[in-house]
């Protein structure tokens, strides 16, 4: 896997369909991606394409791709034993960026995230859609509260990266 910034999309979205083993693994901003595949593949198409930055993340698999299907499907093995109640809030899975609170629908897209991109980009635009106005991004570092600032800049964006950060 490796994090492009700075690139040309319409380029890169080309040799990406000429090349069966590499994929749009997280499409983060308008600036920002992650491809993933076979490390021959990926350096292929790196070989190809102008990038002003490509970072490659230390990572043990081709995630969010095809390549994945093998423990995806070991996943939705167990996933069948558990029972999904519908969510009292509307969830926009990674890989479907489309609001929903069906029990089912939401089973099912946990294994297909596996093997499909993360839809980063398409999930922020959808916020306002939503009529959310503010996102709290909760953990350490602010990378997905940066990508939503990018995307969706109208938005307030809070931080909580320890308890001392909780809003009173």
């Amino acid at each position: 896997m490796v994090a492009l910034i700075g690139f040309d999309r319409q380029q890169l979205e080309l040799q990406i369909q000429y090349s069966s083993d590499v994929v749009l693994a997280n499409d983060n901003s308008d600036a920002q991606v992650v491809i993933s595949g076979t490390p021959k593949a990926v350096e292929e198409l790196l070989g190809k394409i102008k990038v002003k930055r490509a970072v490659k993340l230390n990572v043990s698999g081709a995630f969010h791709s095809p390549l994945m299907a093998s423990v995806a499907g070991e996943f939705q093995q167990t996933l069948k034993s558990a029972r999904f109640a519908d969510a009292k809030t509307l969830v926009l899975s990674n890989a479907e960026p489309t609001a929903t609170t069906s029990g089912s629908t939401l089973k099912q897209r946990l294994t297909y995230q596996m093997t499909q991109g993360v839809r980063w980009r398409e999930i922020a635009l959808q916020l306002p859609q939503q009529g959310i106005d503010r996102v709290l991004e909760i953990g350490p570092g602010k990378v997905l509260t940066g990508l939503i600032k990018r995307t969706c800049p109208d938005l307030e964006l809070v931080n909580i990266s320890s308890v001392a950060d909780l809003p009173s």
